[in-house]
């Protein structure tokens, strides 16, 4: 019987900022977990079941209750950047459950883009 291994992936600025590992992650998800947004926006099966969740014990709980092996956790934005990230990885280190974290592009970086402005000395 195959491991779970959940993929944190951030959504970026929407749809059309998912990096290709992201995609390819949504892709091969048998369940998807987070914000009604989040849910709403990313591509994937039609038949890939999506919870609604933001906290990172619900997403918890819901990983073990839900028996699937390639679930996703949708991210608003960036993993690094005020993301459900920071409480939720010490709860899958803790249960020794094996993660990957898929970067994407920060609300920073879409504001900046959206502003046609670099934001390298925004303080």
């Amino acid at each position: 019987m195959a491991e779970m291994r959940v993929k944190l992936v951030s959504m970026g600025c929407g749809d059309e900022t998912l990096t290709t590992q992201a995609r390819e992650a949504l892709e091969e998800a048998d369940c998807l977990i987070g914000a009604d947004r989040l849910l709403r926006e990313a591509p994937a099966r039609p038949n890939v079941p999506r919870l609604k969740a933001v906290r990172g014990e619900e997403i918890l709980s819901i990983l073990r209750a839900s028996g699937a092996k390639a679930p996703c956790v949708l991210l608003s934005g960036d993993a690094g950047f005020y993301s459900a990230a920071a409480g939720l990885v010490p709860l899958l280190e803790g249960e020794k459950i094996p993660f990957e974290v898929l970067p994407g592009v920060s609300s920073l970086q879409g504001f900046a883009a959206r502003l046609h402005k670099d934001w390298q000395g925004w303080n």
